[in-house]
């Protein structure tokens, strides 16, 4: 019997259940192996008469040993079970204090962390656990991974960094548009150059978001809406939709107060023609080039309020669909209009009401703008220092100018270069201070008018008439 237990304990660590099974097989041998032993002696006591006594007590002596050791089994079976399942319950009491299998294998704490594991492609996104981490900054710049998947499930509700997250990633496209955002301030290039990314981030919470600038930038598939977006924090929005050729979005609903800056906003986006007049634009200081290469954008925001822009340069250069009036603007504390129209070739609106007083840069400002045509003669340009290009290639351009004072202008170099019908009275200017006048008249084929009184001190003046309709030049043109 010792040696049943044993094997019945060797069972067990092989299988449970097939112990049991053993342990019940035994039993049944026993019983067996009694029965064939009251058998014969059942057959010696036919055979012997004489010995029939003996015989009874030896069959019942067997009887008694068979009974003892069927009990004896019985006991030590019942121990047994008792053990297996004291053992049981101590293995699955050790089964139970091993880590439990989680969703997530992997929980970096650090971003150094969470990048050493993006970084790896053999690594799935939906096994992170993102929910220790608060800087995503350049997480996926320049990553040239194409799986995403399980991305959407990131837990970033404690990020408050997304600074180029997925800058240059030239594969991303991925649906992100259950993430919790609310904690982020910083969303600097975060899609810049994202080429393929299109997703409906439409009901993202960006309401602590401070900074947006060139979120887009060169986004070139990106046209999802956004108007519903809270970004009365955002302070600086500078080139946000910079070259995203394919935005045309509605953004008039949004609350752009403390909007500081807004450079290069819709700059080279070209299907860009929004509503944007109901836009507060009270705080914004400077607009250099914002629709700049914006080719269809053609919007009234004559009522914006931009009392407080100080840059205007290049604002509208290019943006070759524009034509809406301006004269509602207050350009009193406005700079530089450097190039501001350059090259808008439609655009034609009254501009004499406002107050310029304070701009020093006029250079290159109607270059190219072939169909302009509005009388500027009431300009104060007493601050001006440089009108050089100013209406080159303004082929329509033909108003007086004759109030205007340059006393400060030392550069008019080209400044009605090709200005085909300018033909107007300028000898009263005041030009003692110009040093520089090259080709200002080339190609100014209408130009016919008396500059003798020109007081000169011109340091160049290097094909000041060339191609012009000069019949006879003033007597200091040598």
């Amino acid at each position: 019997m010792r040696s049943i237990l044993i094997a019945t304990l060797l069972c067990y660590y092989i299988a449970i259940l097939g112990c049991v099974k053993t342990a019940t097989t035994d039993i049944k041998e026993a019983d067996s192996k009694a029965t064939l032993n009251t058998k014969q002696d059942s057959k010696t006591h036919s055979k012997s008469n004489s010995n029939e006594m003996d015989s009874k007590n030896s069959i019942n002596k067997n009887d008694k040993n068979t009974q003892s050791n069927t009990e004896s089994n019985a006991t030590q079976d019942t121990s047994t079970k008792s053990k297996l399942k004291d053992t049981r319950e101590k293995l699955d009491a050790k089964s139970d204090s091993k880590p439990k299998t989680t969703k997530n294998l992997y929980s970096p704490q650090t971003k150094n962390e969470l990048k050493a594991l993006v970084d790896n492609n053999t690594i799935k996104l939906g096994d992170i656990d993102t929910s220790a981490i608060t800087d995503m900054s350049a997480l996926f710049k320049n990553s040239m991974r194409r799986d995403f998947s399980g991305i959407e499930s990131w837990n970033v509700k404690n990020v408050t960094n997304m600074y180029a997250m997925f800058d240059h990633a030239k594969y991303f496209n991925h649906d992100i548009s259950k993430w919790n955002v609310e904690n982020v301030t910083n969303m600097d290039f975060m899609f810049a150059d994202a080429m393929r990314f299109n997703q409906d981030i439409s009901r993202w919470n960006v309401a602590k978001v401070e900074s947006m600038n060139n979120m887009f930038a060169r986004a070139k598939a990106f046209n999802q809406p956004l108007e519903s977006w809270n970004v009365a924090n955002v302070r600086y929005m500078n080139a946000m939709f910079f070259e995203a050729e394919s935005f045309n979005q509605s953004l008039n609903k949004w609350d752009t107060r403390n909007v500081e800056s807004m450079r290069e906003m819709f700059y080279g986006a070209k299907s860009f023609n929004g509503a944007l007049e109901s836009l507060n634009v009270a705080n914004v200081i400077n607009m250099n080039a914002m629709f700049a290469f914006a080719t269809s954008f053609n919007q009234n925001i004559n009522a914006w309020n931009v009392s407080k822009v100080k840059y205007m340069e290049n604002m509208f250069e290019n943006a070759i669909s524009f034509n809406q009036p301006l004269n509602s603007w207050n350009v009193g504390r406005v700079e530089s209009m450097f190039a501001m129209f350059k090259n808008a070739k439609e655009f034609n609106q009254p501009l004499e009401s406002w107050s310029v007083s304070k701009v020093r840069e006029m250079r290159s400002m109607f270059e190219g703008a072939l169909k302009f045509n509005q009388s500027l003669n009431t300009w104060n340009v007493s601050h001006v220092t440089s009108m050089s290009a100013m209406f080159k290639n303004a082929k329509e351009f033909n108003q007086p100018l004759n109030k205007w004072n340059l006393a400060d202008v030392w550069n008019t170099s080209e400044m009605f270069r090709n200005a085909t019908s300018f033909n107007q009275e300028l000898r009263f200017w005041s030009m003692h201070n110009v040093r520089y006048m090259d080709r200002m008249f080339e190609s100014a084929t209408s130009f016919n008018q008396d500059l003798d009184y020109w007081e000169m001190n011109a340091k160049s003046k290097i094909d000041m008439f060339k191609d012009s309709g000069m019949e006879k030049l003033p007597k200091w043109y040598k």
